[in-house]
């Protein structure tokens, strides 16, 4: 692959990515309440701990979906990403494994159903951090 071609695909996956984790955080952020009780589901956290990542952890995404646009902050955003899906997986497939009829909250209210899907787009999340991971390398 050329040169351009990199240059424009990793552009392009940053762009993606980033819109992703801006649009996810702004949601959860315009309805803390809501994202608190989607968290509160899933029955993993303490519940001291609940309303301080429910406050938090959209202003991480937001933070992560800005960064992963400038080059010095990449590697970074890329690492908390990453760290943030395979976090979600656990979650998800804990709750699938408990049963657990909740929706994922990664969208704020009216999030899908946790389920196979739900693991799947991490899955894509965390394949397009490796993806520009070796864009960012030059080794494609």
């Amino acid at each position: 692959m050329n040169k351009r071609v990199r240059s424009v695909l990793h552009v392009l996956i940053s762009l993606g990515l980033g819109a992703v984790f801006i649009y996810s955080g702004s949601l959860k952020i315009l309805d803390p309440t809501g994202f608190a009780q989607a968290i509160a589901n899933y029955k993993i956290l303490p519940d001291s701990f609940i309303h301080v990542t429910a406050l938090y952890l959209p202003w991480l995404e937001v933070l992560c979906g800005l960064s992963i646009l400038i080059p010095r902050w990449q590697k970074a955003a890329i690492l908390l990403i990453s760290s943030m899906a395979l976090v979600f997986m656990l979650a998800v497939t804990s709750a699938m494994l408990r049963g657990l009829d909740i929706s994922c909250g990664c969208f704020g209210q009216g999030s899908a159903a946790v389920g196979i899907h739900t693991l799947l787009i991490d899955t894509v999340v965390l394949s397009t951090c490796f993806l520009l991971v070796l864009l960012r390398k030059k080794s494609i």
